[in-house]
């Protein structure tokens, strides 16, 4: 397995419709290293993302199981996926096709599932990813339903994550859950 900690986006990374070079550099001895994810040249190095990666060949010995139909019976409002991206889209925030994952949420003020997949047309990118990067933000966009739930909290956009545990390959669709856990804090 992999453990992602301390995860922070620092910068963003575009690429507006070209191509673009970037360096995975890792940094420490062993199965636990830092990380930074940089772009630019010697003179323009910009840092997009830094945290910690723990590798391991044991397996967690209990996936914590959640049953999806719980999860639905508790959440008392629906959303589609289009409008999760057009209320992203009135606060200024638009997801290309390649970032827009999310098919549908149930979500109540504590808590959020997301069906999420990889966008049409991008699956057979799978096996370049441990996980995919448009399966990774879609389970981060489920914590928006939490906030479109409460019309008095605005969704944000995630800079940075504790912790992330990557147990197996996922397939190109499935469900992501979130619990709130306190202000601006997810589980």
């Amino acid at each position: 397995s992999i453990r992602l900690g301390r995860v922070n986006w620092l910068r963003p990374l575009g690429v507006n419709g070209g191509t673009r070079e970037v360096w995975l550099v890792f940094k420490g001895e062993g199965d636990e290293l830092q990380y930074e994810i940089k772009s630019g040249g010697e003179e323009q190095e910009i840092i997009h993302s830094i945290g910690e990666a723990c590798f391991s060949d044991a397996e967690r010995e209990s996936a914590q199981r959640v049953s999806i139909e719980e999860i639905r019976s508790r959440c008392t409002q629906e959303m589609e996926g289009e409008s999760l991206y057009e209320g992203y889209k009135s606060i200024g925030i638009s997801y290309g096709a390649y970032f827009q994952g999310v098919r549908h949420i149930w979500t109540n003020e504590e808590e959020s599932l997301g069906s999420i997949r990889i966008p049409t047309g991008y699956e057979k990118e799978c096996s370049v990813y441990q996980i995919h990067p448009a399966l990774t933000d879609a389970a981060l966009q489920t914590a928006a339903g939490i906030a479109f739930s409460d019309k008095n909290q605005r969704p944000a956009v995630p800079f940075s994550v504790e912790e992330v545990e990557i147990l197996s390959m996922p397939p190109t669709s499935g469900y992501a859950y979130i619990k709130k856990l306190g202000q601006q804090r997810f589980e």
